[in-house]
């Protein structure tokens, strides 16, 4: 014999403030993930044009002298002082991506987590519940 389920049976209709809490951070860290995969692309791509930097310095003699930016302002300085200023700024870039690596995967462990409470208790939920 067949059984249907009520809408009772499939899942709950009641929502309590700590679900409401769990989507609300699941919410806000799908944003906060975003970000955070924003910086670190932007951060991999400066990243990128420093050692296409250190690079092009590389086949200069250590006294030419190269004009680089610090902030709004070109100074000239010798490409041996200016290697090692790109070099120093490679490392801190280096330093932010493995910051913002490790907190992005923080942020999407705690979302699979949130995400498997919440689906065990309501499923894959595409209509609004009776007593929000």
């Amino acid at each position: 014999m067949i059984r249907e389920l009520d809408r009772k049976d499939e899942r709950p209709d009641t929502m309590t403030s700590k679900d409401r809490d769990k989507i609300n951070e699941f919410s806000r860290l799908l944003v906060r993930r975003s970000e955070v995969d924003g910086r670190l692309k932007s951060r991999e791509q400066i990243l990128r044009l420093h050692d296409d930097a250190v690079d092009e310095l590389a086949l200069l003699d250590d006294d030419a002298e190269v004009q680089h930016s610090v902030g709004d302002v070109f100074l000239i300085d010798t490409a041996e002082k200016v290697t090692e200023a790109v070099e120093n700024a490679q490392n801190e870039l280096r330093r932010e991506i493995n910051e913002a690596g490790t907190e992005l995967e923080s942020i999407t462990a705690r979302l699979a987590s949130l995400k498997s409470t919440l689906y065990a208790k309501f499923g894959n939920v595409r209509t609004p519940f009776r007593n929000w």
